[in-house]
């Protein structure tokens, strides 16, 4: 489908999607970008003694280290730019 392969953040999403739904993409070169895409709590030092400061965010791995909420920002507008065009 042309909506992936255009859009580097889609492509990742699709590996963490079929990752998660088989437990394991077999064999590895039908992965769109990493095969053991996975999500993971990356530690942050922050301010010591304060309580409301964050010491970690999220990020997935696949073929190098993605923020998530900047990858979930790339796939909507992905979607929007091919829903805009079906219109």
């Amino acid at each position: 489908m042309k909506l992936m392969s255009d859009s580097p953040a889609l492509r990742v999403c699709r590996d963490l999607c079929n990752g998660s739904k088989h437990l394991l993409i077999r064999p590895a070169r039908r992965a769109s970008v990493d095969a053991d895409a996975s999500i993971v709590r990356e530690y942050m030092p922050g301010p010591v003694g304060d309580p409301k400061a964050a010491n970690y965010r999220i990020v997935v791995l696949a073929d190098g280290k993605h923020d998530l909420w900047k990858l979930i920002e790339d796939c909507m507008s992905g979607w929007e730019a091919f829903a805009a065009s079906r219109v």
